[in-house]
């Protein structure tokens, strides 16, 4: 797919609130894990300063701390959301809700986009899951109001920044990013 059609207009991304896998440091993938305390208390802080954003509507992860999420900051815009069950998180197959196996998570991470994972864990490809992907934005730009908040996963937002030349920065539980483009869609 020419990922280069599909973005129209710019669009915020916000990742999940942290949940007790991100602190222990578990690949959590698609283990669908809720929010804890502090998850909820960085989702209404984050609520409140998107009111100040232009967001016309919401696109959502169906995991249940990205929906969670994305259901707070909802509340408090005012703003209706849709869930793209595409754009959940990596699949980590068998590694889900495990610990790295790496000391360094970011090892990890460049060994998978590297596809140097052994395939005995049943991890999603990165070829599959850009496709993935690919197919979750084509999906969230199709919504016709815009801008848009896309509120999923660290990974998509890998993955997003990657398929569309986009720089990408590690970007923590309940961090905000703007991102203006010139791609159109067609």
């Amino acid at each position: 797919m020419d990922t280069k059609n599909i973005i129209k207009n710019s669009f915020h991304f916000l990742r999940h609130g942290q949940t007790n896998g991100n602190v222990s440091r578990l690949l959590q993938g698609t283990y669908d894990e809720p929010l804890n305390e502090m998850g909820i208390i960085q989702a209404k802080r984050i609520a409140k300063k998107l009111k100040e954003e232009n967001i016309s509507h919401i696109a959502a992860s169906p995991l249940k701390r990205a929906l969670t999420t994305a259901q707070i900051v909802s509340d408090e815009i005012k703003k209706p959301i849709t869930i793209i069950d595409e754009l959940h998180e990596v699949s980590f197959g068998k590694l889900e809700n495990c610990q790295n196996p790496d000391e360094d998570p970011e090892k990890f991470f460049y060994k998978w986009i590297e596809d140097k994972i052994d395939t005995k864990h049943e991890i999603e490809s990165l070829g599959n899951f850009k496709k993935r992907i690919s197919s979750a934005l084509k999906k969230t730009f199709e919504i016709p109001q815009n801008p848009i908040l896309i509120v999923s996963h660290s990974i998509v937002y890998y993955a997003i920044c990657d398929l569309f030349d986009l720089e990408f920065n590690q970007i923590d539980n309940c961090q905000h990013k703007f991102h203006e483009t010139n791609i159109d869609f067609s």
